[in-house]
Order: structure tokens, then sequence, then C-alpha cells
């Protein structure tokens, strides 16, 4: 089951986020929204926790207020310039796995610019944004949440990609002989073999040979 992750700041934009959550519960039920790192299990690894419930997701909210840019921590450096701020993590993890990232811009925030972002997280900058004001934040909502129902319903409804194809590895000590006419034995018979196969590269002899049978070597797991 897909899910919708909302990435935001706290002192940037909770209110938004909160109010967001308690809509899209409503309209997709509270097990398919992740929004809180509140929600974390202690002692595990945080940025291993982010990833794996991003990777869940469908679609990524990036809740984006007036001071998201440029937030500082307590040594007064801007947060986003940390590898591993919560917020450039979740981030990060949607464009590599190029899900529905969803700029929304919040109590008159503008869209930044991907020389205002770290480069793993720059091609945010190229999504396309969608507003939310206090005066409209219903009706915002509503439209934000339609395209997102409308986005899920398509990508749960296509088939998953067929798994990669895996190309034939040549097992040690073996020569790949492919299909097609051969001569065989003494007398130089044609033979044409429909199919390729594989050929020991080292002789063996035939007191090998019958030493390989008397130990039921078609048959042994140790040959």
């Amino acid at each position: 089951m897909s899910g919708i992750f909302i990435s935001y700041r706290r002192e940037d934009s909770i209110a938004y986020a909160g109010r967001l959550s308690d809509l899209l519960i409503d309209r997709f039920g509270e097990e398919r929204i992740f929004m809180d790192i509140d929600t974390m299990k202690v002692g595990l690894d945080f940025v291993e926790q982010i990833e794996k419930a991003v990777q869940s997701c469908h679609v990524l909210i990036a809740v984006i207020g007036k001071t998201w840019v440029n937030i500082q921590d307590e040594e007064g450096k801007r947060r986003l310039d940390n590898p591993e701020d919560f917020v450039r993590v979740e981030i990060q993890t949607a464009l590599e796995r190029n899900i529905l990232v969803i700029p929304l811009l919040v109590g008159g925030a503008g869209m930044p610019k991907a020389t205002d972002l770290p480069d793993p997280i720059a091609k945010l900058a190229r999504r396309h944004a969608m507003n939310m004001s206090d005066e409209r934040f219903r009706a915002d909502a509503t439209r934000l949440i339609e395209q997102i129902s409308e986005y899920v319903t398509k990508a749960e409804s296509e088939p998953p990609p067929p798994p990669p194809k895996l190309e034939p590895t040549i097992p040690e000590g073996m020569v790949l002989i492919p299909k097609g006419a051969f001569l065989y034995g003494e007398k130089c018979v044609r033979e044409d073999m429909p199919y390729d196969y594989y050929m020991d590269i080292y002789p063996v002899t035939n007191d090998q040979y019958k030493a390989f049978m008397l130990a039921n070597g078609y048959a042994s797991k140790n040959y």
C-alpha cells in the first residue's frame, strides 16, 4: 500500500503540516500518512528509518515556509547543509527514488532556487509547486488532495516493472560453447546443437571419468 510522506520543519510550518495531515488521514487513512519523526523507534538509526519510511511512499509533500531554506542549528549553521538533516534526508531520498515530490509553499513563501539548495536536493527547484494560504486553506488543500488521489490511484494500478534480466554467468573452469554445427567423433560426424552449453576447459582422462562414474558423479552434489 502506497503512503504519503509529509516533510516539514517545526519552526517553520508545523501548523500547516498538522492541519494538512488531518485532512489526508480523513481521505486516505492514518496508516498511509507518515509525518512526524516522533513516531520513530528509539535506539535505531534515524537516517535509515527516514529512508525506509520514504521508500514506502509514492508521494512526498515538502511543506516550505518563509524560513525553510535558512533555518540554522544551535551552532549557527544552516540545517540544509548538514547531510544528516532530517528534511534534507527525506527530500533527497524521495528525489533519488523519483517519486512524486510536491513543494507546498505556505504562509507566502517563495519557491527556493536551485542555487539556494545543497546539490543532492537541488532538483527540488524543478518540481512544480503548489501554494497554500490561511485564507484559502480548505480550497488549496482540497485541490492538493485531489491531485494526490489521482496520482496514487494511477500508480497503484500500474503493474510493477519486470525484474532485471540476469545475464548467465560462466561457471568456473568452464567455457561457453555456442549452439550450431560441429564435427563429432573420430569419423567427424556433423551434429547440430540447438542450444548453448558449457564444456570443461581442462582435459579429463578415462581413469578420471571412471572414478567420477563410480562415485555416482552425476547424482552426487559433490560434482
